[in-house]
C-alpha cells in the first residue's frame, strides 16, 4: 500500500523557493475548511490544475489551523 521514496541525491533534488522568493506568476487562494466542504478545497484545486497553476505550499492564515493560503505556481 505505501511504498518508501527512494531519497535523492544531494545534487538531484530541485531547489525549492524559499518564502517570499517564488518568481512568475502566482495566484494565493483562502480556503476555510471549517465552513468548506472538502468538495469546494478538490473542485478548486482541478480548476487551478486546468488553469495550468499547481500548488507551491500552504499556510494556516489562522490559529486555530482552519484556514489556510494556498499558494499557486503557473508551470511554464
Amino acid at each position: 500500500m505505501f511504498r518508501r521514496r527512494e531519497k535523492a541525491e544531494p545534487g538531484e533534488e530541485a531547489p525549492q523557493p524559499k518564502p517570499g522568493e517564488v518568481e512568475g506568476p502566482y495566484l494565493i487562494d483562502w480556503w476555510n475548511a471549517a465552513a468548506s466542504p472538502h468538495q469546494e478545497l478538490q473542485d478548486l484545486m482541478n480548476a487551478r490544475a486546468h488553469e495550468g497553476y499547481r500548488l507551491l505550499t500552504t499556510q494556516s492564515a489562522h490559529i486555530s489551523n482552519t484556514q489556510f493560503y494556498l499558494i499557486w505556481g503557473k508551470d511554464e
